[in-house]
């Protein structure tokens, strides 16, 4: 956790992809908050990585959730 509070506190100075910490955060079982991170960078339009979302294995834990695949299909939706 050590990490991701440094993240957090980089990240109010300088630009943190809101995907990694995300990532971290699945990799520590916590969905919530990965997901949380993953939707904190699409609204903020910080370029979350739509070529990515979908297959990264590193996501696989958030898979099903439907909030996870709500903002799967909003990513990958173009925009009119």
């Amino acid at each position: 956790m050590d990490l991701i509070q440094e993240l957090d506190e980089r990240a109010k100075h300088q630009f943190v992809r809101g995907y990694i910490i995300a990532l971290i955060y699945a990799g520590l079982g916590e969905k919530m908050k990965a997901i949380d991170y993953l939707e904190r960078e699409y609204v903020n339009h910080d370029n979350i990585d739509t070529a990515w979302i979908r297959v990264d294995p590193m996501l696989d834990l958030l898979r099903g959730d439907p909030r996870f695949e709500a903002l799967v299909q909003e990513v990958l939706t173009p925009k009119k």
